[in-house]
């Protein structure tokens, strides 16, 4: 999967300041907890229209939709404990420069950032698939009969 980059330059990461990447670290966690509060709502759309459903085929498709978002929330929580854990590194280096190996951290800040790209990348497919899928068992299911 290619990799999505947020930095503004190919050697952000090798020239920023720590204080610049804390910020960005910050910015990724508070990203994800807005992803929770959408990953919750897509499995709400999901769960309010399932038990209307009569046709397999569509059952079946949120039956999927639904694993996916269980799926990504998972990789949302990973995403966030990898987050905190790298925020503690920043601060322990903006403590103290000599305790991690600079070139170590900032490699492990590249990976974090591209699981993170790669994360906002499949969610705004999955969002997509879901209101797609909504749409249509909206269209065919007419389950604003049922409510």
């Amino acid at each position: 999967m290619e990799n999505l980059r947020l930095r503004p330059s190919k050697d952000y990461i090798s020239n920023a300041s720590w204080e610049e990447l804390h910020v960005l670290t910050e910015k990724w966690k508070s990203d994800l907890e807005f992803y929770n509060f959408e990953l919750n709502f897509l499995h709400k759309l999901i769960d309010k229209y399932y038990i209307w459903l009569t046709n397999d085929e569509l059952v079946a498709e949120v039956e999927a939709a639904a694993s996916k978002i269980i799926a990504a929330n998972k990789s949302r929580k990973t995403l966030t404990i990898e987050s905190i854990n790298h925020l503690r590194h920043i601060e322990e280096i903006l403590e103290n420069e000599f305790k991690y190996d600079a070139q170590a951290f900032r490699k492990e800040h590249e990976v974090l950032e591209n699981k993170f790209a790669n994360f906002c990348k499949n969610f705004q497919l999955l969002k997509k698939e879901v209101f797609i899928l909504t749409e249509q068992v909206l269209d065919t299911e007419n389950v604003t009969d049922f409510i």
